[in-house]
């Protein structure tokens, strides 16, 4: 991710909802993201990683695996316009090909706020019935100067790979599923900035980012777009290991950071933003390698991806509301989600049940409270 400095994308984010102004319904609101917080960590973790003998319509963390050390090579980091970056991107091009697809190099001059550039986007389409309401799967392939990048963001880049794989040894989806593996993120979220200028953008209706900020642990959902409720309530529905909750989101948006779903939400894209977060002495660091990625996350990172290229692909329309919602995944593959306003209500009525029942053990001599007769 770009670590925010005086934060220039900031001012180009979409308004923040209006928060309550009342101070109970402010308070029912902190209580239910403290409560879809807890259970969304507690309760859910990465799933194991599946080897090399998985179903080939499966996700495998170990195939994955081979994939991400093939395009690192050396493990030499690549920020962008580097020899070693330019040798990152020819081994992708290499394995999309491999797949039978027919990837493009989009070499754009592209600028933040701060820094221009010229980047190298790679680009994939997997053909589906539809062309429109297509699916964006995105990561960047570029790393900081210090890093091989294997986590942040070689893991999303191979998640992705791997997708690609399982799609296409299913039957054709409904919709078109485009696969961006973009470059000069860590500069200012420039590959992203481009893509957004492309032709094929108008075609996209959903993204999927996945994104890293350390080397191990579950692949939270840490990032929706406002009017979240479909979006939240699709990804319940196809997520076999749900991860996270509303309250991710809340923290991560206290972080120095933005990735490319920065851009994505700004022009309009209904999606979903993963990362995982353990392990973070190591991100930006030299131990960021092969070594330190945890095959369980890269398994979280790729089961998510493939649920919902496969969900994405069978909606009729953008997975997009005016409401937001409060989302939580649980033990056992469940999310809830509910909308925002809904929150002071559950609060309030979670509040009466418990006055009630301990008004009732009073009148049973089960419970003595002092001050009441």
């Amino acid at each position: 991710p770009l670590a925010r400095t005086g934060s220039p994308m900031r001012q180009h984010a979409t308004p923040r909802e209006a928060t309550p102004s009342s101070p109970l319904a402010a308070a029912a609101l902190a209580a239910l993201f403290v409560l879809a917080g807890w259970l969304g960590v507690v309760g859910t973790g990465a799933p194991p990683a599946a080897g090399h003998d998985a179903p080939a319509t499966a996700f495998s963390a170990a195939r994955a695996m081979d994939t991400l050390s093939r395009i690192l090579g050396d493990e030499a980091p690549h920020p962008t316009g580097s020899a070693a970056n330019a040798a990152v991107r020819d081994r992708m091009v290499a394995e999309l090909q491999a797949l039978g697809l027919e990837p493009e190099v989009r070499s754009r001059f592209s600028c933040s706020a701060s820094v221009c550039a010229t980047v190298d986007n790679v680009l994939a389409r997997i053909p589906g019935a539809r062309p429109d309401g297509a699916l964006l799967l995105s990561a960047h392939y570029d790393s900081v100067p210090a890093s091989p990048g294997a986590s942040d963001d070689g893991a999303g880049v191979a998640a992705i790979l791997e997708t690609a794989r399982a799609l296409l040894a299913g039957p054709p989806l409904a919709r078109d599923t485009w696969l961006l593996l973009n470059d000069g993120e860590e500069l200012g979220l420039l590959g992203a900035r481009a893509f957004a200028r492309e032709p094929e953008f108008a075609r996209i209706a959903h993204v999927v980012n996945l994104e890293a900020r350390g080397t191990t642990g579950p692949s939270l959902l840490i990032e929706t777009q406002p009017g979240n409720e479909a979006v939240a309530r699709l990804a319940g529905r196809a997520l076999p290991h749900p991860a996270g909750s509303s309250l991710e989101y809340e923290i991560y948006k206290t972080l120095p950071n933005d990735t490319d779903f920065t851009i994505y939400r700004r022009e309009g894209l209904a999606g979903l933003n993963f990362a995982w977060a353990e392990g973070a002495a190591r991100y930006h660091t030299p131990l960021d390698d092969l070594a330190h990625l945890d095959p369980r996350s890269l398994q979280h990172h790729g089961g998510h991806a493939l649920a919902l290229a496969r969900a994405f692909a069978d909606t009729g329309t953008t997975a997009s509301a005016d409401t937001d919602a409060v989302f939580v995944a649980l033990p056992g593959g469940r999310t809830l989600a509910w909308p925002v306003a809904w929150s002071a209500v559950l609060l309030a009525v979670g509040l009466l049940g418990w006055l009630a029942w301990t008004w009732r053990l009073h009148r049973a001599g089960a419970l003595r409270v002092p001050g009441l007769l």
